[in-house]
C-alpha cells in the first residue's frame, strides 16, 4: 500500500506532529510512505521525515493566489506516484483532494480532521469560506478521520455523513516528553526563575482561537493572590495585530515583568519540565490538544476550558473550566496550586499515568494503519 499525504506545511503544530509521527510510524511498518507539502521544505519539522527516509515533495507555491501552477504540479506528482491513499490534513487539503477525485477516481482520498467547533467571527473571509466549504464537500471523502470526539460531533451537525466517520485520537510520544529533574533545573536556570516560583505555562501559537486575552487576564488575577506566579509562554506569533492586543493587555494589568514571552521552540519538553502547571485557555476550535496531552505526560497537571476533548485527556487529573471566563480559570489555577504544594509528586504520576495508558503513539498508528488497509482493499 502506498500512502501520500498532503499538507500546507510542516511547520510547528499539532496537527503537522501527528502527521509526521504517524509517516515515520507507516514507513517503519515496511509501507511506502512520502508526503506532499504546498509551500518549500525549509520548515521546522521536516527534519525528522528526512532523518526516516520519508521522502518530502514540495510543490514550491509561491503564495496564496499561486493555484493554477501549483495544481498542476500536483496533477503531475500523483499522476507519476500513483498512490492508493491521499491522506490529506486540515482544512484546505481537504478540500482540494474532492478535486483531485475528478482526475484520479481510483486513488482513496482520506481527510485528517483536527479541530470542532470553530468561532469564525475571529477570522477572515476566506477562512470562512473554506471552513463551510469543508463542510459542504466531506460527502465526497472516501474516510474522514477526525482527531477527536468534539470533530466528530461538529461534522454530523454539519451534515457529514456518519458513515465515513471515525475518531482516532492523537498519540503521544512518552518516551520523548517526560518528567526530568536535571531539565527542570536547568530551564528554570535559563529564565532566571528560583525552584519557589510557581510557574504557570502555556504552548500555543499566539491566536484568538487559543484565547490569550482570557489566558492573561486570569494571569493578573492569580498573581495578585499569589504574588510568586510566574508565567512562560511558548508559541509563535504569525498573527501581529492579536499579539499587540495582547501586550497592551499585560501592559494595563503592569504584569510585564511576570511573563515570559519565548517564542517558537524546538526542545518544547525542556520547557513543559520547568512549568508547575499547563494551562489551556482556547475559546474554540480545539480537537485532540497535543499540547495538553505532551505536558500530562511531562508530569505538569493542567487546568483546562472546556473545549473539543480537553475535559477528556486531563480526566481526573486536571480542572476544567469554561472558556472564556477569567475568573474561572483563575479560580482553576489557584485551586490546582494548592493541590501541588500539597501532594505534588501524586498529582505530576496521576497525569503522566493518564496519557502512558490512553493515548500512545502505538495505539493511534494500530487504528489508522487497520482503518488505511481496509480502505485500500474496497473497490471503486
Amino acid at each position: 500500500m502506498k500512502i501520500l499525504f498532503l499538507a500546507r506545511s510542516l511547520n510547528t503544530g499539532g496537527a503537522e506532529k501527528q502527521l509526521i509521527t504517524l509517516a515515520v510510524a507507516l514507513k517503519k511498518k515496511q509501507y511506502d510512505v512520502g508526503v506532499i507539502t504546498f509551500y518549500d521544505d525549509h520548515n521546522f519539522l521536516g527534519h525528522e521525515l528526512r532523518r526516516n527516509n520519508v521522502p518530502v515533495y514540495s510543490l514550491e507555491k509561491k503564495s496564496r493566489w499561486d493555484v493554477v501552477g501549483f495544481l498542476y504540479r500536483l496533477l503531475l506528482l500523483l499522476k507519476r506516484e500513483q498512490p492508493d491513499i491521499l491522506h490529506a490534513y486540515l482544512v484546505v487539503p481537504n478540500c482540494i483532494t474532492i478535486f483531485l477525485k475528478l482526475f484520479f477516481p481510483s486513488i482513496k482520498m482520506v481527510w485528517g480532521v483536527r479541530a470542532s467547533f470553530m468561532d469564525l467571527s475571529q477570522y477572515d473571509w476566506l477562512v470562512k469560506v473554506t471552513y463551510k466549504l469543508e463542510i459542504y464537500l466531506s460527502r465526497f471523502a472516501d474516510l474522514i478521520i477526525t482527531n477527536s470526539h468534539a470533530g466528530f460531533k461538529c461534522f454530523q451537525t454539519f451534515g457529514a455523513p456518519d458513515e465515513k466517520m471515525i475518531v482516532v485520537s492523537n498519540g503521544i510520544d512518552v518516551e520523548k516528553f517526560y518528567p526530568d529533574k536535571s531539565l527542570r533545573k536547568a530551564a528554570r536556570e535559563s529564565l532566571g526563575l528560583a525552584e519557589d516560583i510557581f510557574i504557570v505555562g502555556i504552548v500555543a501559537r499566539v491566536d484568538p482561537m487559543k484565547d490569550y486575552s482570557t489566558f492573561v487576564s486570569a494571569l493578573a488575577i492569580a498573581m495578585e493572590k499569589q504574588p510568586n506566579i510566574r508565567a512562560v509562554c511558548v508559541g509563535a506569533a504569525h498573527n501581529s495585530q492579536y499579539k499587540k492586543t495582547i501586550d497592551a493587555m499585560v501592559g494595563e494589568y503592569q504584569i510585564d515583568d511576570k511573563i515570559f514571552w519565548l517564542g517558537k521552540q524546538r526542545d518544547v519538553n525542556y520547557y513543559l519540565n520547568a512549568f508547575d502547571l499547563y494551562v489551556s485557555s482556547s475559546m474554540s476550535g480545539e480537537g485532540f490538544s497535543n499540547s495538553i496531552a505532551e505536558a500530562m505526560a511531562a508530569g505538569v497537571p493542567c487546568v483546562v476550558t472546556d473545549v473539543g476533548d480537553s475535559a477528556m485527556i486531563v480526566a481526573e487529573s486536571g480542572i476544567v473550566v469554561e472558556p472564556k471566563e477569567s475568573q474561572m480559570l483563575a479560580s482553576g489555577i489557584l485551586k490546582m496550586s494548592e493541590r501541588i504544594q500539597k501532594r505534588k509528586e501524586v498529582i505530576s504520576t496521576q497525569a503522566r499515568e493518564q496519557i502512558a495508558s490512553r493515548f500512545t503513539i502505538d495505539k493511534m498508528v494500530e487504528r489508522t494503519e487497520k482503518e488505511l488497509l481496509q480502505l485500500s482493499q474496497q473497490r471503486g
